[in-house]
């Protein structure tokens, strides 16, 4: 419930300000954090070095805000250090992102 009061409230920010592509590049990287949050928690759990739960909601929250914060810095460094434009950067960190869901 929290989650959707926040997603909502930060969506509806980001519309009015122009910034909904960032929101929807976001949206995607968070997907391979929670991936990889998962399967560290498996790989973890099965070698037996710590015993939380693979689906700990904390865990996966925390993969997707560092998949996130990692992806606002890759499109911030892109759009400051090449030619392309914030709204590319964007949209390239968004393929790149979605793609890697895949091979998480």
């Amino acid at each position: 419930m929290l989650l959707g009061i926040a997603a909502a409230t930060l969506g509806s920010f980001a519309f009015l300000r122009g910034r909904s592509l960032m929101g929807d590049a976001l949206a995607h990287a968070a997907l391979p954090g929670v991936c990889c949050a998962f399967l560290v928690a498996e790989a973890g759990r099965s070698l037996g070095w710590f015993d939380i739960g693979s689906k700990s909601l904390p865990l996966l929250l925390l993969g997707a805000g560092l998949s996130g914060v990692l992806a606002a810095w890759c499109i911030a460094a892109v759009a400051r250090h090449s030619r392309i434009k914030e709204d590319t950067a964007q949209a390239i960190i968004l393929s790149v992102f979605s793609a890697r869901a895949w091979f998480c």
